[in-house]
């Protein structure tokens, strides 16, 4: 975020004057409100909230920050930045954090503004003593949107011992206000705290200005002041000044008594100190620095004369500085305007010139704002309008320039152009380029070389910003080309602008072309690292271990936050998953995801959920619902979001999801949204891989002709964007859809030139891990390189790969992968499809299949598999049983086997037979047990948790059901069950140590329908519900303990059952 220029007399409380009275009712109302999280003190004008909370304060030992909120500070930049550096004033450690964050434009978005409140929380999380932030005048932004967005965000998590006190003239119109006040955590003090009442009033008049009153004297000031404290010290002052009678005094009641009371203050002083309060009126606050610099040292003298007399002089803290009032500046601007208002422009004019020469372009715009000569106005306002707007003045800028009449702006058409900049940083595009339109239109018309180029860039920016990079292309030219004609432009400047422009080629699909056209016009190593545009180029081109290593040097070189839709952990695991290092891929994605959550970013974390759902789909793909749940999380934050164009890569993913579990129609439908996003704003790159995954699904959906074409065009696209890895990806789908529709030639003439790449690009990774645009059954490439080895055994490239990936030439490889799903029915997958039940000849092949996958790191005696499976029949029978039915399974499990060829999944060995271990075969039992397994044994916590919700999935019913009553099945389906109760038993302590109770009660729920007799469920139930407050469901899970192991086991509850119990009851 752009530093702003920091006003520190805004950061100090104002020193009570020495006629400021203590009084006991406004004390013990702030005692009542110190503790609360939230205190608003509000009322009108004049009733004097900033100097009872500053000189309580003063009086406490409280620790307390200070930030008095001017009219400049209604934008959320410079309001943030005061905020911090209230804190910082008084505890200097407060706000590193926040000093590195980098928007990424001066206008902070909602991702942006999450960012720094999360910073912002944690920053007050490591405070440990109690603090009070008070922020005087909140009037003065309470129209701001995001400013009051930010406010009811940073009460919600404020940690317990931080508290906030609002002062102003209206009470803010937060969401919240009820739901804190139901809780007693917010406190509202009205007008009806500050008031003076009849007793008040004649105590102040008798001991801080030796006047007394009669009671009915004191009453007659109640009913016509109304208690307002700043009129009866005016009326004090003139009591003491003048020999009116009090009567007289009292005269004026009409709705200007301030004005009045006012005026016959100021008639009351001698004609030099009227001329220098009227001199210091024209700064909103000023120092004896300040007042020395323009007047000279008699006004010093005079100004300290006067702040010691005068209640409306305000002393600011130990600085020497000073305020008036707000109702008396008000009070002496329009006696200025009244009496001479040229003098008063005048006196600005030179503020402003003051100002600007010590770069404080705040104070030098608001000096000129105030000269009524627009002319003026204009030229300050293009000279500051730069870190005006980098400091995030948007409002205040549009409202000076907004006051400009058509013909100033014409002359000073540099305006429109900064006009642009607001609104596009505001993300009012329309306005925007309206803004960035009409300047375009004046610089052509003077010749202006510099705003041609500005004017056009702002125009791209604005795509840009958008995603639109087809239509920014045009503009950065127009604007490239204009900045090489003209001297005003930094040399930074510059290249900024060709970064942007090799950043759009990269949108595009071009990375060739950007990567030529950064070597061109040698750009520098730090301005293509912003947005890890360096790894973008070499990502989109192909190079991926280039990119990786990029990015992790950006990881361990990185010092400030994220960019939001650049974030290097998440384009690190896309990287991952496309080079199949898939456990890099996972934990990459959830770092991303956290930095997301961390900064408050929704947009870091969506594409962080679409990358996790990649990564989740190769690690787990017969366990796809984590990875659906990602995709869905990163669709809905997208919409939240409403940028459609980045919900592309999500629907891609989703597609290829789809496609796994068979649902192709929903697939081809989810990729043909994704293809439409990415076509609409010509991203040829992600519409390359689009088309990769549709040429994906109908490959697998046995529309081979709709797989090829897809392909083609996708190939046409990574061709003239010079990705080598696209082609490669698309010359392995031509070769496996030709392999499979025995098109020899055109097969050969692919697989030659994916190996050729494969092997001059190190693509091995492809062939030898499961990536992203990879093949969902990787065996398949064993039967495509054995028959492209025995079509070109002497092409060098083949053979390289046939011995990479060990090609033996006298196996004939199926092709595919066997999954067998156990629990509930038996289902088996050969690769992506499901065998047809009535391929099953024989019920027996699939217990053969069965026995093997239960027994399957061993060799097996025939004589134990037929004692296990026809233990009660005669030896010959058996023998012939078994001979039928391994001939039955081999016919399911290789159908295209042919005659006397060696089985490829099931080997023989004399008399003994096991499952090949070169072969792919695996089944949900073996995947249940892993992650059982890991999650009983993990020691962190969550890890354990993710592992053992894994094992609870799979485990989807009855293991074995259909083979219930086989003998030899028995123990192995206990074994399981027993494993299954420990992994949820497991899980609901877990869960009671995170003190998630309603998953405790789920789980346990779920051990007692398994196992009503397993005690500790029991347990686990009471303390979830006693610590609910539900003691009532605890001891009826009690009693119903007692009641299922009486009757099941005729025995009584554990020691500790028991003791739980008591607890529960004693605590009644």
């Amino acid at each position: 975020m752009e530093r702003i220029q920091i006003i520190n007399s805004k950061l100090i409380p104002p020193i009570p004057s020495a006629t400021y009275m203590r009084r006991s009712s406004f004390i013990k109302q702030m005692n009542i409100a110190i503790r609360h999280r939230l205190t608003i003190l509000h009322s009108g004008p004049g009733f004097g909230k900033s100097m009872g909370l500053a000189q309580y304060f003063k009086d406490s030992k409280e620790i307390y920050s200070w930030y008095t909120v001017t009219a400049e500070d209604d934008d959320i930049i410079p309001f943030m930045s005061y905020l911090r550096e209230s804190i910082r004033r008084i505890i200097p450690f407060f706000g590193q954090s926040l000093t590195n964050v980098t928007a990424p434009s001066a206008f902070l978005k909602e991702d942006d503004l999450q960012q720094w409140l999360a910073l912002f929380i944690n920053e007050l999380c490591d405070i440990k003593k109690n603090l009070t932030i008070i922020i005087d005048d909140f009037h003065l932004v309470d129209h701001v949107f995001q400013i009051n967005f930010l406010m009811e965000k940073v009460i919600e998590l404020l940690p317990p011992n931080v508290r906030i006190i609002i002062a102003s003239r209206a009470l803010p119109k937060w969401s919240n206000l009820l739901r804190l006040q139901l809780k007693d955590q917010y406190y509202e003090m009205t007008k009806e705290a500050l008031i003076f009442s009849k007793e008040e009033i004649t105590v102040y008049l008798e001991d801080y200005f030796n006047i007394e009153i009669a009671d009915n004297k004191a009453e007659e000031i109640v009913a016509i002041t109304e208690g307002w404290a700043i009129a009866i010290n005016l009326m004090a002052m003139q009591l003491t000044e003048t020999e009116l009678s009090f009567s007289n005094i009292l005269k004026p009641v009409f709705q200007n008594l301030f004005d009045y009371l006012s005026e016959e203050v100021f008639q009351r002083r001698t004609k030099k100190e009227q001329a220098w309060l009227m001199d210091f009126a024209i700064f909103p606050t000023f120092s004896a620095e300040l007042i020395e610099d323009f007047y000279g040292k008699e006004a010093v003298a005079g100004l300290r004369k006067l702040s010691l007399e005068h209640g409306f002089i305000q002393t600011l803290g130990e600085e020497d500085s000073y305020r008036y009032h707000a109702l008396y500046e008000r009070f002496l601007k329009n006696k200025w305007l009244q009496t001479d208002p040229e003098t008063f422009s005048s006196l600005h004019k030179k503020a402003t010139t003051y100002y600007y020469e010590k770069n404080n372009f705040l104070q030098a715009t608001y000096h000129a704002s105030e000269t009524n000569d627009p002319e003026f106005i204009a030229k300050t306002l293009t000279a500051t309008a730069i870190p005006l707007i980098r400091s995030g003045q948007f409002d205040w800028f549009l409202e000076i320039s907004s006051k400009l009449d058509e013909r100033v702006k014409d002359e000073h058409y540099e305006l429109f152009y900064f006009e642009g900049e607001v609104q596009r940083y505001r993300a009012y595009y329309e306005q925007a380029r309206q803004a960035y339109v009409t300047c375009l239109a004046h610089a052509e018309q003077h010749q202006d070389t510099y705003f041609l180029s500005r004017s056009n860039a702002g125009l791209a920016h604005i795509f840009l910003d958008t995603i639109q990079p087809a239509l920014a292309e045009s503009y950065l030219k127009k604007a490239i080309m204009w900045s090489q004609h003209t001297e005003r432009m930094k040399k930074s400047e510059k290249a900024m602008l060709k970064r942007q422009f090799a950043e759009n080629l990269v949108n595009l699909g071009r990375a060739e072309d950007a990567l030529k056209w950064v070597k061109k016009e040698a750009l520098s190593s730090s301005i293509l690292r912003e947005g890890n545009l360096d790894a973008r180029i070499f990502l989109r081109m192909g190079k991926l271990r280039g990119a990786k290593t990029i990015l992790k040097e950006h990881i361990a070189k990185r010092t400030s936050l994220p960019d939001s839709h650049r974030e290097t952990e998440i384009l690190l695991s896309l990287i991952y998953g496309m080079i199949g290092d898939v456990d890099s891929a996972l934990k990459t994605a959830h770092k991303g995801i956290e930095i997301g959550k961390e900064v408050k970013s929704d947009f870091i974390q969506a594409v962080g959920y679409t990358r996790a759902g990649h990564a989740e789909t190769l690690a787990n793909p017969y366990m796809l619902e984590n990875s659906l749940k990602y995709y869905e999380q990163a669709i809905n934050m997208i919409d939240e979001l409403n940028v459609s164009r980045v919900k592309a890569e999500p629907l891609m993913g989703l597609a290829l999801l789809k496609a796994r579990q068979g649902k192709f129609q929903e697939a081809i439908r989810n990729g043909e949204d994704a293809l439409r996003e990415t076509e609409k704003v010509n991203d040829d790159w992600l519409s390359g891989l689009i088309r990769v995954s549709l040429a994906m699904i109908y490959f697998y959906h046995k529309d081979l002709k709709q797989s090829v074409s897809h392909i083609q065009e996708a190939k046409k696209l990574f061709s003239a964007g010079g990705d080598r890895y696209g082609e490669m990806v698309c010359l392995f789908w031509l070769a496996n859809i030709y392999f499979h529709n025995e098109k020899l030639e055109r097969f050969l003439h692919a697989i030659t030139y994916f190996s050729k790449i494969c092997i001059e690009d190190n693509y091995l990774f492809f062939l030898t891990k499961d990536t992203i645009f990879g093949s969902f059954d990787r065996q398949v490439i064993y039967p495509i390189f054995k028959m492209a080895l025995d079509q070109r055994p002497n092409e060098p490239c083949i053979r390289l790969i046939a011995d990479e990936i060990k090609i033996n030439e006298h196996i004939n490889h199926p092709g595919y992968r066997i999954f067998t799903s156990t629990f509930g029915r038996l289902q088996v997958l050969l690769g992506q499809y499901v065998i047809d039940e009535n391929k099953w000849q024989r019920e027996k092949a699939k217990e053969l299949l069965l026995y093997f996958l239960l027994n399957k790191n061993r060799y097996i005696r025939k004589e134990e598999i037929k004692q296990s499976l026809w233990e009660n029949i005669d030896e010959k029978t058996a023998d012939r049983n078994f001979k039928v039915t391994m001939n039955a399974l081999l016919k399911v499990i290789e159908p295209n086997r042919k005659a006397r060829e060696q089985p490829y999944f099931i080997m023989r060995k004399n008399t003994m037979y096991y499952l090949n271990r070169k072969a792919d075969i695996t089944s949900d039992h073996e995947l249940f047990l892993t992650y059982a397994n890991k999650g009983l044994e993990e020691t962190d916590r969550n890890s354990a948790i993710e592992y053992l919700l894994k094992a609870s999935s799979l485990y989807k019913g009855t293991p074995f059901e259909e083979f219930r009553n086989a003998d030899w099945i028995i123990r192995k389906r206990e074994e399981l069950e027993k494993r299954y109760i420990h992994v949820l038993e497991k899980l609901a302590r877990h869960y009671l140590q995170e003190r998630e109770y309603y998953q405790v009660i789920k789980w346990a729920e779920e051990i007692v329908k398994i196992d009503c007799t397993w005690e500790e469920a029991y347990r686990l139930l009471m303390h979830a519900y006693f610590k609910l407050e539900n003691r009532a469901q605890s001891i009826k899970w009690y009693e119903k303990c007692v009641q299922v192991l009486q009757k099941e086991l005729n025995i009584g509850p554990m020691d500790s059952t028991n003791e739980l119990f008591q607890m529960i009851t004693e605590s009644e």
